[in-house]
């Protein structure tokens, strides 16, 4: 997406702490102090409505009620594969485990784009409240 983006002209921030983003009478977008003619915001409703102030309360108001999930993800990178043939998602569904998917991207992605290494990714999704997210950084 990246490279379409930068080949038709346009330009793609990274690593960049966005602190408002607000439309413009013109129809384009203000983040910061940065104008563009589009933007694509994939933030949850709660952390959207804190850098956009200035939309309508009654929007505000409906953004507030959304009640999302929060994704917790451990990649790992392997010299070999982990399942013993082309799996590519297996679901868990036991709720005692911490984990609820494991995906062996490099099962549909090939290896030789992540240094011919195997990433495995162990994914769960809990509310925003579980304490999960009240996890510290954890020191490996």
């Amino acid at each position: 997406m990246v490279r379409k983006i930068q080949k038709t002209g346009g330009k793609v921030e990274f690593n960049h702490e966005v602190k408002n983003i607000s439309g413009q009478k013109d129809g384009s977008v203000k983040i910061d102090n940065l104008i563009f003619d589009k933007a694509i915001v994939t933030l949850p409703a709660f952390l959207f409505t804190k850098i956009t102030p200035q939309l309508p309360a009654d929007y505000q108001e409906q953004l507030s009620k959304l009640k999302g999930i929060a994704a917790v993800n451990l990649v790992l990178r392997l010299k070999k594969p982990f399942f013993p043939n082309s799996t590519y998602w297996l679901n868990i569904c036991d709720t005692k485990l911490p984990v609820t998917a494991i995906v062996e991207h490099t099962n549909i992605m090939d290896k030789k784009y992540y240094n011919d290494e195997h990433l495995l990714y162990l994914g769960n999704y809990v509310p925003q409240d579980h304490p999960f997210m009240k996890m510290g950084k954890m020191n490996c």
